[in-house]
């Protein structure tokens, strides 16, 4: 588990760019109506794509995306009880661990055996000792400025969303239901080819919402399990040996804290660009 969560993080940020491009393309795809669709048998089809695909995919995307702004809401990384609990037996286990090497320290100097010397590094261990204790406290300050960013650009979402997606993003214009008593030549919402690409369009960006809301539930896990190995990171930078441990800590603990404002921001750029997009005539 350790190790997934310390090489997922290294690709997160980039995959998460490549959804929301993905999410901003799909949408860009669909044409404004440049034909009328005529009779029946037009009217007919385009209300099946819409009953059939595009309300039901839609629907579930409005899902997912409540699910997910709720998602990235979370904010109670503190509170949660692997969290409490693991934390405290590792940072317990890293005192014990700690004194150990003190000891160690002490027996060395008096024995004067010079593989272990740490008295010049004295202060840097005293120093990593107290940060044992308060690594929980740094990594919520840090995860706490993560969050600022992230609800800043969620909320907006949020508000964007009250109407729903396809309302959101001004695409209500185009794809909507059609009266089967429409008379031939009557001038529809959208022509037959416009249903047949928004459908495509909103399967697809269905699917990266559905990813995008996996990759914000993994980091919940990554920064429960960040906060539990907190202590033994911090012991791990008091030796050499174990110092590359600390490093990649740090690493996986900045990814996951990126990975958020990056993908609320793209988020918010979707509606905030892709919304106008259609009603340009493009």
């Amino acid at each position: 588990m350790v190790e997934i969560v310390r090489v997922l993080p290294k690709k997160t940020v980039r995959i998460a760019g490549m959804l929301i491009a993905v999410l901003s393309a799909v949408f860009f795809m669909i044409p404004a109506p440049a034909l009328a669709a005529e009779g029946s048998l037009g009217t007919f089809i385009m209300n099946l794509i819409f009953q059939g695909v595009i309300s039901p995919v839609s629907a579930l995307m409005d899902f997912l995306l409540y699910i997910l702004v709720e998602v990235s809401q979370y904010n109670g990384f503190a509170d949660a009880a692997i969290v409490t609990k693991g934390w405290t037996v590792l940072r317990d286990l890293s005192n014990m661990f700690f004194v150990l090497i003190l000891l160690i320290i002490a027996i060395s100097s008096i024995v004067k055996w010079q593989k272990v010397n740490y008295r010049q590094n004295l202060r840097g261990l005293i120093l990593m000792a107290l940060l044992i204790n308060f690594s929980k406290t740094i990594v919520i300050f840090f995860i706490d400025l993560s969050q600022v960013i992230t609800l800043t650009f969620i909320s907006a979402v949020k508000d964007s969303l009250q109407g729903g997606t396809v309302v959101a993003l001004g695409l209500d214009k185009f794809v909507s239901p059609i009266s089967s008593s429409s008379i031939p030549g009557a001038a529809f919402a959208g022509d037959l080819f416009t249903y047949f690409v928004a459908a495509i369009a909103f399967c697809v960006a269905t699917l990266v919402v559905a990813v995008i809301l996996i990759l914000f539930l993994g980091r919940i896990i990554a920064l429960w399990i960040i906060l539990v190995f907190a202590p033994l990171a911090f012991l791990a930078s008091t030796l050499p040996q174990t110092r590359e441990w600390y490093d990649k800590w740090w690493k996986t603990l900045g990814s996951n804290l990126t990975l958020a404002p990056v993908l609320a921001f793209m988020l918010w750029l979707v509606f905030a660009v892709v919304a106008g997009g259609p009603t340009n005539g493009v």
